[in-house]
């Protein structure tokens, strides 16, 4: 259901909540901090996270016209 301690650490790189918790926030994930100052990350939003950085990486696209418009609008220099 949630990671643990050990399986957050190793997400993040960081042992200490307070780094761990700026980590997932940067990243935009999704977490609840327990009374007890510890972080709660549930097993699917990890999941997810994992999943959509791989679709962003499949939707980039060479836009071929763009470069054939700011190769032929260069200026030409005379010798």
């Amino acid at each position: 259901m949630f990671l643990s301690p050990e399986e957050l650490a190793m997400l993040t790189g960081y042992q200490r909540p307070a780094f761990q918790k700026k980590w997932l926030a940067k990243l935009g994930v999704r977490f609840v901090e327990n009374s007890q100052g510890r972080l709660l990350l549930a097993k699917s939003e990890v999941e997810r996270i994992l999943v959509s950085a791989g679709d962003k990486t499949r939707n980039y696209q060479v836009n071929y016209d763009a470069l054939k418009t700011s190769f032929t609008s260069a200026p030409t220099s005379k010798t």
